[in-house]
């Protein structure tokens, strides 16, 4: 299997939809309608047609009124593409490059770090000479929002790098130590959303990625949720499950349900405890199966 040339229809394809979706919701004001269109894509793509639309409503939304009304109402009825819907949200954000930390505080605690992720994902390919290159931050990135950011610079990484798992750990390692644990996170997530790996370069990645090989499963088992929330789980999330995390996809999303910290005294950590308990629990089980 020729993967980086599988991956690289992937992405292709995964822009064509994205963009199609984005100038779709930009000219389709009746919200049912657009649904119902968004719906008519091909099922495994189906999230990533949402997340374009919402980019679309939200840039709508921000560059007429500076408020979100039209992308609630819209995000409201794509409940089961929320991670993407959020994504979307965080492209329009990155575009318009607006401080950002107001309106996080209007959505849920965890979601909004998605749009953190998104943020970075668009300066990862847009912005690659300033936020890659150069490793500038916008100034409205405060340090709390950083890791989910940076999630997104690994999954822009991913996109960029189409499968040569040497040229992710290049550019990964020009980081500074303290930014890379969050984009192996995000190569994670990307690889096992996208998919078009093999076996192989799977088991490669890990390797690669040496002892940030916990970030790589953990990003899988962000992905398994995202699909089985979207009723979408691929033979692809199932593989690196298998590989990356040693169970089903449907368990990897358990998990990451059962992981979800009990309270949110301190919202700007949430995340960062929300991963960090997924990593225990993936570690423990590791250590009863050698066992």
């Amino acid at each position: 299997m020729d993967c980086e040339k599988e991956i690289s229809l992937r992405v292709e394809k995964i822009k064509g939809i994205f963009q199609s979706a984005k100038e779709l919701a930009s000219t389709e004001k009746d919200l049912t309608i657009l649904i119902k269109q968004l719906d008519t894509t091909e099922h495994e793509y189906c999230s990533i047609a949402y997340e374009g639309a919402s980019m679309g409503i939200a840039l709508n939304d921000l560059e007429k009124h500076d408020t979100l009304s039209d992308w609630r109402l819209f995000n409201d009825k794509a409940g089961m593409h929320a991670a993407q819907t959020h994504a979307g949200l965080g492209w329009a954000i990155a575009q318009l490059n607006k401080p950002v930390s107001t309106l996080l505080k209007t959505l849920s605690p965890l979601l909004r770090f998605r749009v953190l992720d998104g943020w970075g994902y668009y300066d990862g390919i847009f912005r690659q000479r300033t936020s890659i290159k150069a490793q500038k931050i916008s100034e409205n990135i405060e340090a709390w929002m950083l890791s989910a950011y940076d999630q997104g610079i690994g999954r822009s990484i991913w996109y960029a790098c189409k499968g040569d798992v040497n040229k992710v750990q290049e550019m990964i390692s020009a980081f500074p130590m303290e930014r890379r644990q969050s984009m192996w996170v995000g190569i994670g997530v990307a690889c096992s959303y996208v998919g078009g790996c093999d076996e192989n370069l799977l088991r490669s990645l890990p390797v690669v990625a040496g002892h940030y090989q916990d970030q790589l499963a953990i990003g899988t088992v962000l992905a398994a949720r995202a699909r089985a929330q979207a009723h979408d789980i691929t033979d692809d999330v199932e593989l690196a499950c298998h590989i990356w995390c040693h169970r089903s996809a449907k368990e990897a999303m358990l998990l990451s349900v059962k992981a979800e910290p009990a309270s949110y005294e301190n919202v700007n950590d949430c995340y960062a405890l929300w991963l960090s308990q997924i990593q225990q629990a993936l570690t423990s089980t590791e250590n009863i199966n050698k066992l």
